[in-house]
């Protein structure tokens, strides 16, 4: 059985002076703008290769903001666009998915202006990049963690040596432009050490 992933349930809006996030197991987290800036994991605040930076906090002002927040999410609905494309593929896909496929008809097929034929068309639209209006209703944590590589470091190295265990011999990532030299480093750093210790 597949452990449910805690998820935001609700994010507070970038207006307000501290973000708040309620955890889809009703924990409730309340960070400061200021305390997410100087916890910033990323190349130019931590370093890279052998280049190692510390963010100073002193550069970092008292009343720093967010200017945005987004979900991740866009890459689990890949099973539901494919369907789109070919709905006679629905009873191929997987249970937790074929679960979902009512409410994907409705929240989002459904609402499309164009006719049956071309809903793929309409479903593609920001595929792989953010969630369309009703695709939320859709994914599931387990959905999530079927569709895409997503958890701690050790779970993507298990996953990926399972993978590779049951045959995988090729990996295709699909990566936002945005991140992708964020995530890159990423894997090198901290899942690449964890399958190469295991290998040895």
């Amino acid at each position: 059985m597949i452990r449910r992933m805690v998820t935001p349930a609700d994010i507070g809006s970038v207006v307000a002076p501290l973000l708040r996030i309620v955890w889809s197991d009703g924990h409730q987290s309340v960070y400061t703008w200021r305390s997410l800036r100087l916890s910033c994991p990323c190349a130019a605040c931590k370093g890279e290769w052998t280049v190692r930076r510390h963010l100073d906090p002193a550069s970092v002002p008292e009343n720093v903001r967010a200017l945005r927040i987004e979900r991740v999410g866009a890459y689990a609905m890949m099973p539901f666009h494919s369907y789109a494309d070919k709905p006679g593929i629905g009873e191929f896909l997987p249970a937790p998915v074929q679960e979902r496929l009512d409410i994907y008809r409705r929240e989002v097929l459904d609402r499309f202006d164009v006719p049956a034929d071309r809903h793929y068309q309409s479903s593609h639209r920001g595929h792989l990049s953010h969630l369309q209006e009703g695709e939320a209703a859709v994914l599931t944590d387990e959905i999530v963690r079927m569709t895409t590589l997503t958890g701690t470091a050790e779970e993507i190295a298990d996953l990926l040596r399972r993978l590779e265990a049951a045959g995988l011999t090729n990996l295709t990532i699909w990566i936002p432009p945005n991140k992708t030299r964020e995530a890159v480093l990423e894997v090198r750093d901290r899942i690449m050490p964890l399958l190469d210790r295991t290998a040895a």
